[in-house]
């Protein structure tokens, strides 16, 4: 007989749980030091303004700008319609396709447009939970512009249109170009 009580349970030992255990601290650590670095880039990164072009009747992309406008209380975000004047101006300047295809982000003179101008977009909204969409960049655009694309070729059918601007109000209206 053993030495062992037989109401005593038997637990693994040390060593089969400090491998597990140091994974998890790893990689915990890895995602906290991955946050700070990434966030520390787009703070430098942070244009002093930017522009955002968006398809001005559908419900979705209005939904979308008042989102952005509510959480940008530095007011880094101005906003345009994509087939509005100033937008066609800023598209043509840009060398943008006509008719436009995409949501479009402007900023420190360069333009993006797709899944990169969404992410990026979110990613200079506050409070600081937005910023971590920027780790969707690290996907390649081979696989997150097919899901924008979707997206945007079913935004009307899906969510309906509107009049133009009808996230403007009188409250943010110097928001808008």
């Amino acid at each position: 007989s053993s030495g062992a009580s037989p109401h005593m349970q038997v637990l693994p030992g040390p060593a089969s749980m400090e491998g597990t255990q140091l994974c998890c601290v790893v990689l915990v650590m890895l995602v906290v030091v991955a946050g700070a670095v990434r966030r520390k880039a787009v703070a430098k990164q942070r244009p002093a303004s930017a522009v955002v072009l968006f398809d001005g009747i559908c419900v979705m992309c209005n939904g979308f700008v008042s989102f952005c406008i509510d959480r940008d209380p530095n007011k880094l975000l101005r906003f345009a319609a994509l087939e509005s004047l100033e937008g066609r101006k800023l598209r043509a300047n840009h060398g943008l396709s006509d008719p436009p295809r995409s949501f479009v982000l402007i900023a420190d003179g360069h333009a993006c447009e797709r899944s990169t101008a969404a992410i990026q977009t979110l990613s200079m909204l506050s409070p600081a939970p937005w910023a971590a969409f920027s780790i969707f960049l690290w996907v390649p655009r081979l696989l997150r512009d097919p899901i924008y694309d979707l997206g945007w070729l079913t935004r009307r059918q899906l969510f309906g249109t509107t009049e133009v601007y009808a996230c403007r109000t009188p409250d943010n209206n110097d928001r808008f170009l």
